[in-house]
């Protein structure tokens, strides 16, 4: 492990906190129109398109609104780093500047010190109250290596610091040497430097002041993508010193111990370069096994990581509706919830690992009344590429869609008090608001009976789909109107069916015949509603 950096450690902690010697981050050449992240600060901030760096690429560093000298960096929707030295409190506000130039203001809701190898470090994460919505043109950052080799080895751009600080300024330096510092409260971080000499330097060259402390710093080795780096923390400014050293604690350093923490809430620390996954989607199941129109049910469909060698992290999932059939919820084990619907739903997870689908579930109190229920999905999480999929639920009827018009929809009601309740109604498709009891014109919504060259016909309507519905017609016999069986009498037929004359849409006509001339026989027709089980088959 590398040597612990000590020497006057205490007194540098102090000085990004009390020195009172400047009002802004010390910057060689300073220029409002080239340091300034905003004109009109803080009272009515618009970006200054004019800076150094590219302010539209930073919406992500935010402000106290309670004490706009200090600057903090977002590291995912919902978490923000800030020093330890030097803490926020729970129900302070952050305020950011978005993409399209509107206040987004977050409330914190807790802070913990991050630790390693049980000890305090000067690194602490913040949570806010809500994630920043999405959309909102508001992005956290990402890191670029937990590597310290990365910084070095690479091209000049990676060393190449924006170093933001006091009042929203953001001026420059070179990433230097990394050490273990020892703070002299308690504490040891892992921390980088970067020098500033008094003599001469770029313009752009800045060192730390009061206020400074928590403010990040960043490379931005694509010019597109900034890559957290740091977090002020400390400076060495002896009096007889030709050159400021700076330190920052080393964000990326703590990405093992950051993880987990954020993983509570759904997050991970975004690494610029992810490795490649193939996310993928499937409806799975449905409960009931048939869905039911009009009835509570639920879908669910999982997201999985087809790459087995990578694992996916911050995975966001939309789920789309047609407009009016969105679900009453949606929720999974690890998924969090950012958008609830109507027609669109977003939720996200921290991770998802090869051969570990991940399910959730869409649950209606009442699933809408239409043959076909689409619904697309899409997935995309830190190395994956955005996946789309379209799935159709098939909602069967039921008889709670056909009786939900009715102010008694019971089965056993009779709204129309025509001694035929809603369920027979529903199974000969007679009209429970009207005593007619006609299916069509000329076709009678229930049982007939009639007799023909010695020979008797039983005739009623059946639903075609009944086996969907679960709906079953028995015919009964009795001799006495006090004893019924299913035995039929000598000579009956099996019942046909048959398509009506004139046809009528969705049902058959079911016809069973015996001789005119048997002793005399009672029948009827006894109906049976059950939805979890299929009905009846009408050929």
């Amino acid at each position: 492990m590398s040597a612990i950096f000590q020497r006057g450690c205490l007194p540098l902690l102090a000085a990004l906190v009390t020195a009172p010697t400047a009002d802004a981050l010390a910057i060689r050449t300073y220029s409002a129109a080239r340091h300034d992240r905003f004109t009109g600060f803080p009272g009515a901030p618009v970006l200054n398109t004019g800076s150094w760096f590219t302010g539209s690429l930073y919406t992500g560093v935010g402000w106290l609104a309670s004490d706009t000298r200090r600057q903090f960096a977002l590291v995912s929707p919902q978490h923000f780093v800030s020093p330890s030295h030097w803490g926020v409190g729970n129900g302070d506000q952050i305020r950011f500047l978005s993409s399209s130039g509107q206040i987004v203001t977050a409330t914190i809701a807790s802070s913990t010190i991050i630790q390693e190898n049980s000890t305090y470090t000067d690194l602490t994460l913040g949570r806010f109250t809500t994630p920043i919505p999405t959309g909102s043109g508001v992005a956290a950052f990402p890191y670029g290596s937990t590597s310290e080799s990365y910084y070095p080895s690479g091209p000049p751009s990676r060393r190449v610091l924006h170093v933001f600080g006091f009042d929203a300024k953001a001026g420059g330096g070179t990433l230097g040497s990394f050490a273990n510092v020892d703070m002299g409260n308690g504490s040891i971080s892992r921390m980088f430097s970067f020098s500033y000499t008094l003599a001469s330097g770029g313009q752009d060259d800045s060192y730390f002041i009061s206020g400074d402390s928590g403010s990040p710093s960043f490379v931005n080795p694509t010019g597109s993508k900034p890559l957290l780096v740091g977090t002020h923390s400390a400076i060495d400014t002896t009096s007889s010193a030709t050159v400021y050293t700076n330190y920052d604690t080393f964000v990326p350093h703590y990405v093992a111990q950051l993880n987990p923490l954020m993983a509570t809430d759904g997050y991970q620390m975004i690494p610029s370069s992810p490795p490649a996954v193939t996310l993928a989607s499937a409806q799975s199941s449905t409960s009931p096994a048939t869905l039911r129109r009009a009835q509570t049910g639920s879908a669910t469909f999982t997201i999985s990581n087809n790459t087995p060698a990578n694992g996916a992290t911050n995975i966001v999932v939309s789920l789309t509706f047609p407009s009016g059939s969105g679900p009453t919820s949606i929720s999974g084990t690890d998924w969090f919830v950012d958008t609830t619907g109507p027609t669109v739903w977003t939720l996200h997870r921290a991770t998802l690992t090869n051969g570990s689908p991940a399910p959730l579930t869409a649950s209606w109190n009442s699933v809408p009344a239409t043959a076909t229920l689409p619904v697309t999905i899409t997935s995309q999480s830190d190395g994956s590429s955005l996946q789309t999929s379209n799935y159709d639920l098939a909602p069967a009827v039921s008889y709670a869609e056909w009786s939900a018009p009715l102010a008694q929809p019971a089965t056993t009601a009779d709204p129309d008090n025509d001694g035929r309740n809603n369920l027979i109604e529903y199974a000969f498709g007679g009209d429970p608001s009207s005593g007619a009891n006609l299916l069509s014109p000329g076709v009678q919504a229930g049982t007939a009976i009639s007799t023909a060259a010695g020979t008797a016909s039983l005739r009623f309507p059946v639903r075609s789909d009944s086996q969907v519905r679960g709906l079953t017609y028995v015919i009964e016999w009795s001799d006495n109107l006090t004893t019924w069986s299913q035995t039929a009498p000598a000579g009956a037929g099996a019942p046909s069916y048959q398509v009506h004359s004139p046809a009528v849409s969705g049902f058959k006509e079911s016809l069973v015949t015996f001789p005119a001339n048997a002793a005399r026989k009672f029948a009827r027709v006894r109906i049976t509603l059950n939805e979890n089980a299929a009905g009846m088959t009408v050929p």
